[in-house]
């Protein structure tokens, strides 16, 4: 555990350090041997003042948000061209299904098959394009607040004292 504690302890430093660099450096084209030495004081002062690992999260979180943001863009637009090219194989072999089956072919159900895909792409569509808030209100909330509720329940039914 005291190993763990460490490393954890030496990452935290690491990534503190790399957060102050921007900060903590003087101009590079300086000549003066003190400027271009660390300020330290500004490390130290995050240590004294608040928890250490506040600088850690911050920097992490923000990185992965940006990443994920950088990423979605990415995939959204990807999705879309996937989205097309399926859509258009769908309805080929849907039709060329339908047209050349032994089977007489009602025109009615061969449109509601077409207008439930249509459905489902629209849907599909709206989903991919709305953004990451809507797809998150739609998807993590209602799952974290069924756990939520689910926790608060079995907590109000344990007895008061654990026992």
């Amino acid at each position: 555990m005291k190993k763990l504690r460490f490393i954890l302890f030496i990452f935290t430093v690491a990534l503190t350090m790399v957060s102050y660099a921007n900060t903590s450096y003087a101009a590079i084209g300086s000549n003066s041997e003190q400027e271009k030495e660390c300020i330290t004081s500004n490390f130290i002062a995050s240590y004294t003042s608040t928890c250490y690992s506040c600088d850690i999260v911050k920097t992490l979180s923000s990185a992965f948000i940006r990443a994920a943001a950088k990423a979605y863009d990415v995939s959204r637009e990807a999705a879309n061209a996937i989205l097309v090219v399926g859509m258009i194989l769908w309805i080929a072999i849907y039709v060329l299904k339908n047209i050349s089956s032994f089977t007489t072919v009602e025109p009615r159900q061969m449109v509601q098959g077409l207008l439930v895909q249509f459905f489902k792409i629209f849907v599909a569509f709206t989903i991919i394009n709305s953004g990451i808030p809507t797809i998150l209100h739609y998807t993590m909330e209602p799952l974290m607040l069924a756990g939520t509720n689910f926790g608060d329940a079995i907590l109000s039914s344990a007895p008061i004292g654990g026992m």
